[in-house]
């Protein structure tokens, strides 16, 4: 095996190891790239080719690289998930008509539904085909910690997805820009206002770039630390290299940053640039102060007065607010004018109703289209078709039952222990875990009012994000293990 768990002298005498993990790695980010190119695969054609090539790329990495030492964690916790998951949705489809009782009361009623089987789940076919789409981020995940066999790696993925989501931002802009009715190759039917990207909702569009934001924004940090003025035009030769780059790729971030923050402004959702903004109060000043500490002179000790350091934090801390509400102008607006007159608000006890009446056991994924009718308010109108609660933890409530909550009460707290134990044990690489703690939050808040995570574009885009984060947040474990001796460097 390669890095961790056994080792396969097959593959090894087969090919070099490296470039086996370049290659898988490579395909991996590939079908990152397809699952946003197709509207963020929402449909069921480019959603079946993608989860796929996703399940199929399993195989290799499992065979290649085993168990990961030091993700062993994390990688065990996805897989708990993932199976109870399947279970409970696999129970949530079975016949229960044996279970009722056989007399002629309960056999008419069963008549008049027009149905003579009885399960969980108000539809079970729906609610198997949505267990693929449940099941992806999940395997996303788990494939990136198989990857993310040690921190050079891990560093590499994050930038391939940076440039991955910095590229598609840049892309977004450009066709709003000069042709603001069509999305990617097709005509535009919604929004036709506001920036979409490569998908069809503002909402989930804003939650992508506000995640691609937070990352470019490390990137150029992380890249900005090593920059030297004297040494900007050898830097400009080799920014192709992992290791150096220098002005030169630090200069490529800054304009896919730029084109980024312009991007996720024009999409004029309230709450995605809200939950963006957030995030950015936690992890600029994280960033600032951590700058003049880590910015070193040539003797290895910084000497920048405390003066200084205070003054860069706080100057880091107002261009992010002036930048904020300069450039947000028309997103307040919109939010002025229409305030809380929101479909999504006035159907809220709706489904809140609903959810009572299912709590313990749910009603199946995929099943809130046809469940909700029953409760739906006329007062909040008729037109359209909900689909979706707009709220994730609702939603997900609703299909699993008090199994949601347990499991994302369990997620929750994992990933906050193994990002804290990154912001405490990591020296150099603390960004990282930061920047782990910031997607939670961004995340987090949007999907209270809105579906980003129920699109698998960028629910596998998400999901690739925080794998090699975590193995960030944990790497130095397996450097303890490896060297028994404190590690200095990181």
């Amino acid at each position: 095996m390669i890095g961790h768990g056994r080792r396969s002298s097959f593959f090894s005498k087969l090919l070099d190891e490296d470039r086996l993990a370049a290659f898988l790695a490579g395909a991996f980010l590939f079908i990152i790239v397809l699952t946003l190119l197709f509207f963020g695969s929402v449909g069921t054609a480019p959603f079946s080719v993608v989860s796929s090539l996703m399940f199929a790329l399993s195989l290799p990495n499992a065979f290649v690289f085993g168990e990961p030492r030091h993700t062993r964690a994390p990688f065990n916790l996805a897989l708990f998930i993932l199976l109870v998951l399947a279970l409970w949705t696999f129970v949530q489809t079975l016949n229960l008509s044996s279970l009722l009782p056989s007399d002629t009361v309960w056999r008419n009623a069963r008549g008049l539904v027009g149905t003579q089987n009885v399960s969980i789940s108000a539809s079970p076919a729906d609610t198997l085909e949505a267990l693929l789409r449940i099941a992806m981020p999940l395997v996303t995940f788990i494939n990136a910690l198989l990857l993310c066999s040690s921190d050079d790696r891990s560093r590499t993925m994050l930038v391939g997805l940076g440039l991955i989501g910095g590229f598609v931002s840049l892309f977004g802009l450009l066709q709003f820009i000069m042709s603001p009715a069509t999305l990617v190759v097709v005509d535009k039917e919604f929004y036709l206002d506001s920036l979409t990207g490569v998908f069809v909702n503002r909402n989930t569009a804003a939650t992508f770039l506000g995640a691609t934001v937070l990352i470019i924004l490390v990137l150029t940090w992380e890249k900005l630390q090593s920059v030297n003025v004297r040494r900007a035009i050898v830097q400009m030769q080799d920014w192709r290299s992992p290791r150096g780059g220098g002005m030169g790729r630090a200069i490529i971030y800054l304009i896919l940053l730029g084109a980024s923050v312009t991007a996720l402004l024009l999409t004029k959702s309230r709450a995605g640039v809200a939950s963006t903004f957030v995030a950015l109060l936690f992890l600029v000043p994280f960033l600032a102060a951590n700058w003049t500490r880590q910015r070193a002179t040539d003797f290895g000790r910084s000497t920048t007065p405390g003066w200084q350091k205070l003054l860069s934090r706080a100057v880091a801390i107002a261009v992010v607010l002036i930048a904020f509400f300069i450039f947000a102008g028309q997103v307040l607006l919109r939010a002025q004018v229409r305030g809380t007159d929101d479909g999504r608000f006035c159907v809220l006890p709706n489904i809140l109703k609903m959810l009572s009446d299912h709590y313990w056991i749910g009603t199946g994924p995929a099943t809130f289209r046809w469940m909700f009718p029953a409760y739906r308010d006329p007062g909040c109108g008729i037109l359209g078709v909900w689909d979706r609660a707009h709220d994730v933890y609702l939603e997900g409530s609703l299909a699993f039952g008090i199994v949601f909550p347990i499991l994302l009460i369990v997620a929750l707290v994992a990933l906050f222990i193994f990002l804290r134990e990154g912001l405490r044990t990591r020296k150099r690489m603390r960004h990282y875990p930061a920047l782990g703690f910031a997607m939670l939050v961004l995340v987090g808040l949007h999907s209270a009012i809105d579906f980003s995570l129920q699109i698998p574009g960028f629910a596998v885009f998400f999901a690739a994000l925080m794998a090699p984060v975590i193995s960030l947040s944990l790497g130095r474990r397996s450097q303890l293990t490896r060297q028994r001796q404190p590690d200095r460097g990181n």
